[in-house]
C-alpha cells in the first residue's frame, strides 16, 4: 500500500502526462489511471482535499470535482468521518467459470463470508425445475455477504441439492472447494445478468444508500457429468465488478 509521499509521487508523473486536459478532469482520470493498474488498492485513504490542493497546487474546488466525479463512478466511495477510500473492484471474464473467492484472490484481496443464513428445505418449484429435482428433494439454501478485504461486494444466496452438499456445516469461504472434494466441481454455467435498485436491507448490507444501482445475475452450475448441482442469485454493490468478454466476428 502507497504512502501518502509515494501516492504524491507517482500522481505528480500521471499529472504530467495527462496536462492537456483540464486540471479536474486530469486529476480525475490520474487517479482512475492509478487505480486501474493496481498501484492504488481497494481501501486506500486519499489524503485531505486540503492536502491534495496545496501538495499539487490546485484549487480546492478542482479536488473536490475530481473526487465527486470518482465518487460518482464508483471508484472512490466516502466512508464515515469524511474519508475518501479506493472502492473494491473486480475485474471479471464473462468467458471464464470461478468463484468468488477465486476472483478476490486473482485481485490480491482477501476474501470473506459473512454468514446470514444456512438452511435445510425444500426447493422452491422454480429452483426444483433449474436443478431437475423432485417435490421432495431437499436442498441447502446458503445466504451470505461477501466481501474483499473486509468490505461488502455482494450478497449472494446459492442453493445446491443435498445430495451434493450433505452438510452445509463444511461450508466456510468457499463453497466450491467443497464441492471439488466430492467430485462435484462446477464445470459450466448458464448465466444471466439485470440491473436494478437496492431496497432499504440490501442497502444496509451492502453499506450503499437505498435506491443505489445494483447487478443481479443469476447462475445455473452443471458438473462435469452435466448434473445441474448448484442455482446462485448474487446482487453487486454498483461499481464493484467490471464484467467484460471478448466476441469474435461469425463466419458464417
Amino acid at each position: 500500500m502507497y504512502s501518502h509521499s509515494e501516492f504524491f509521487q507517482r500522481l505528480k508523473i500521471v499529472l504530467q502526462e495527462l496536462s492537456g486536459l483540464p486540471r479536474y478532469q486530469g486529476l480525475a482520470q490520474s487517479i482512475r489511471q492509478m487505480v486501474d493498474s493496481g498501484a492504488l488498492k481497494p481501501g486506500f485513504a486519499l489524503p485531505s482535499e486540503r492536502e491534495l490542493a496545496e501538495t499539487l497546487g490546485v484549487s480546492r474546488v478542482t479536488v473536490r470535482s475530481a473526487i465527486a466525479e470518482l465518487v460518482e463512478q464508483r471508484v472512490l466511495s466516502r466512508k464515515h468521518g469524511a474519508r475518501t477510500v479506493v472502492s473494491a473492484k473486480i475485474a471479471k471474464p464473462l468467458s471464464t467459470l470461478s468463484s468468488f473467492s477465486e476472483d478476490i484472490l486473482s485481485r490480491g484481496m482477501d476474501p470473506g463470508a459473512r454468514w446470514i443464513s444456512k438452511q435445510r428445505l425444500r426447493a422452491s418449484p422454480h429452483e426444483a425445475m433449474k436443478l431437475a429435482l423432485s417435490s421432495d428433494d431437499m436442498v441447502w439454501r446458503l445466504k451470505r455477504l461477501r466481501t474483499a478485504d473486509g468490505i461488502p461486494i455482494a450478497f449472494e444466496e446459492a442453493v445446491v441439492p443435498e445430495r451434493y452438499l450433505p452438510s452445509a456445516e463444511q461450508v466456510d469461504t468457499s463453497l466450491y472447494e467443497v464441492l471439488e472434494k466430492s467430485g462435484h466441481l462446477p464445470h459450466r454455467a448458464l448465466q444471466r445478468m439485470w440491473a436494478d435498485v437496492a431496497d432499504s436491507t440490501l442497502a444496509k448490507l451492502l453499506e450503499i444508500d437505498p435506491g443505489s444501482a445494483v447487478l443481479n445475475s443469476e447462475r445455473l452450475c452443471f458438473d462435469s457429468s452435466n448434473n445441474p448441482i448448484e442455482l446462485t442469485r448474487t446482487c453487486y454493490r454498483g461499481g464493484s465488478y467490471d464484467f467484460f468478454v471478448e466476441l469474435h466476428r461469425s463466419l458464417g
